[in-house]
């Protein structure tokens, strides 16, 4: 699954994301909302700001962050409304029963996700999440005239059941 967004401001500033949904259960469901969730937090002004400034990466992490939780609460609420009980563990992930003398079963699902966004029409970013990766080559002209750098999220993945 794919979006683009366009900053309505016509500022310049395009987001694209790729987003690769998986586990039967719930794959399909973790991109639409990841990708729902990203989408809107793309139209507060105060994100896209963040963005554009000297706080990227944060900025990414704060959009990735939003997206999870998104997810999280989708699940929730998809299995709570087929009958499931759902809580969360303290490592973060979710749990699922359908009566109280069962044991709990690991939730086991989510989505992979890579962003690529060209600020005000002169800065290209990315930023991935799981197992996903963006690639950026350069077509012609001078290879040293491009400096591209990689800074890492200093975000942790949670602990898998």
């Amino acid at each position: 699954m794919w979006f683009s967004w366009t900053d309505p401001a016509q500022s310049g500033t395009t987001v694209f994301g790729v987003l690769d949904g998986h586990g039967r259960e719930v794959g399909r469901l973790a991109a639409i909302s990841a990708r729902d969730a990203m989408m809107d937090w793309l139209e507060l002004p105060a994100n896209l700001d963040a963005l554009r400034g000297d706080q990227t990466v944060a900025a990414l992490g704060r959009l990735f962050a939003h997206a999870h939780l998104s997810i999280k609460q989708a699940f929730r609420r998809s299995l709570e409304a087929s009958g499931w009980t759902v809580e969360e563990a303290p490592e973060g992930y979710l749990l699922k029963r359908r009566h109280a003398s069962q044991p709990w079963q690991c939730l086991h699902g989510g989505t992979s996700c890579s962003v690529l966004a060209l600020i005000d029409g002169q800065r290209l970013i990315t930023g991935n999440v799981g197992d996903s990766s963006a690639l950026m080559g350069l077509s012609g002209g001078d290879p040293a005239a491009s400096s591209p750098s990689s800074t890492a999220s200093g975000i942790e993945p949670k602990p898998a059941c």
